[in-house]
């Protein structure tokens, strides 16, 4: 059990939400698609949490690209702290965290009003 975040923009193709089924893997934010577990910490939390409510599922809309920007420093520390997971993988999740972002920044610009899934 555990937090999946998708990406979904206007316009997307099927191909491009098919992407996002990725069998829980916690390093696909490229295709638009986050995950992990309800543990703490929990960068999910730390990157959303100003714009969650406790309703599930729940779609995030209008949120500044720059405002998640300025969020990831701590998604990342929360990834880097967690212990179960090996330094290696730390690494490939807060890259997966940042590509995400990147990907809702990129979809802003373009004017395709990205929202953001929490189920």
């Amino acid at each position: 059990m555990g937090f999946d975040v998708y990406l979904r923009w206007k316009g997307m193709t099927p191909s491009e939400e098919s992407a996002q089924y990725t069998g829980y893997s916690m390093v696909h934010g490229h295709v638009g698609y986050l995950r992990w577990p309800y543990e703490e910490p929990n960068p999910v939390l730390a990157l959303l949490k100003p714009w969650m409510t406790d309703a599930y599922p729940e779609e995030i809309s209008g949120v500044p690209s720059a405002d998640l920007v300025k969020r990831l420093p701590e998604a990342k520390d929360a990834i880097l702290s967690y212990d179960d997971i090996s330094d290696q993988v730390k690494v490939e999740i807060v890259e997966s965290f940042a590509n995400f972002v990147i990907l809702y920044e990129k979809k802003e610009k373009d004017g395709l009003n990205p929202v953001i899934e929490v189920r």
